[in-house]
């Protein structure tokens, strides 16, 4: 597929709100005691990929826990 450049505003919103949401929504699992972080693994494909490669890289980049890993298939991070 085509890179997914920042001038590209519309999708890159979308992406940075779903992978916040999806953030939100492992610190919520984790903080409830329902799921440990070193035992939440994420799955995506194509555009889910690309997905979970942003929630971890930007969870990295904020410096909070790390997850037990993601498994990307056919999908990247976006362009810089």
């Amino acid at each position: 597929g085509n890179v997914l450049t920042s001038n590209v505003k519309i999708r890159v919103k979308s992406l940075e709100e779903a992978s916040g949401k999806l953030d939100l929504l492992i610190d919520k699992i984790s903080t409830d005691g329902e799921w440990l972080y070193e035992r939440i693994f994420l799955f995506g494909y194509s555009a889910g990929a690309c997905l979970i490669m942003n929630t971890c890289y930007n969870r990295a980049k904020c410096g909070k826990r790390a997850l037990g890993g993601a498994i990307c298939v056919a999908g990247g991070l976006k362009g810089q």
